[in-house]
């Protein structure tokens, strides 16, 4: 009797941060107090001496820890300010995050940096909501193909099936920009393709305060295989 291969698609992360995590994380991540993820003082001194640009511009940043305690590359989250700052102050909070234990999950925050001769850093209350995907059909069809490689693996496939997690980072049109595989299922073709099919995804940008953010979203695709 032919397996039956049924794919389940887990969770859409929400985190990059559970906004998908408005900036990027992963479903159950916790949050930051700005005081624990950075040295705040420290970083609008040196933020005052970059050149501003105009200072009603703001930008918000993610600022991310795995749960080993390792920072991931803090990033703007929207777009509001010139990459020639943005850039800048991204490199700066990293050269002021504050050294973190291992915890259990994922941990971030997301900071507000408002320009100008006299900077300053803040954590509002955010309302955020994560990307929904548009192309789900399609992506579950795609999905379906590929557990049919499942099969042709042949006793080599886990009878109890397998995951593999990706990381992509939904642009504010809705776009997938990049993907990586952060977990592997254990078949480097299967990881490959796919990260193919996720980099077609199609989304309903994230917002933040209603205004359409990048962000990072951790996909978690199971191909299980029932027993006959």
């Amino acid at each position: 009797m032919r397996r039956i291969i049924k794919l389940v698609i887990l969770a859409l992360a929400a985190a990059a941060g559970a906004c998908a995590s408005a900036g990027g994380g992963s479903g159950g991540e916790q949050r930051l107090p700005l005081s624990a993820a950075v040295d705040s003082v420290a970083l609008v001194e040196a933020l005052r001496r970059i050149p501003a640009p105009d200072p009603s511009w703001f930008n918000v940043f993610r600022v991310e820890f795995d749960s080993a305690g390792r920072p991931e590359p803090v990033e703007a989250v929207s777009r509001r300010l010139p990459d020639s700052y943005a850039l800048p102050v991204a490199n700066l909070i990293t050269a002021h995050l504050r050294p973190q234990p291992p915890r259990r999950r994922p941990f971030a925050a997301l900071v507000r940096v408002v320009a100008g001769p006299d900077p300053r850093l803040e954590m509002p209350d955010f309302r955020e909501r994560p990307p929904l995907l548009i192309n789900r059909d399609w992506l579950g069809s795609q999905m379906s193909e590929l557990a049919q490689h499942a099969v042709e693996a042949g006793p080599t496939f886990p009878a109890g099936g397998a995951q593999v997690i990706v990381k992509m980072r939904v642009e504010e049109d809705g776009t997938v920009s990049s993907a990586a595989v952060v977990r592997s299922s254990g078949f480097p073709t299967l990881d490959l393709r796919a990260v193919e099919i996720v980099r077609q995804g199609r989304f309903r940008p994230a917002t933040l305060d209603e205004h359409p953010v990048r962000v990072w979203v951790r996909l978690p695709l199971s191909i299980v295989v029932p027993r006959p």
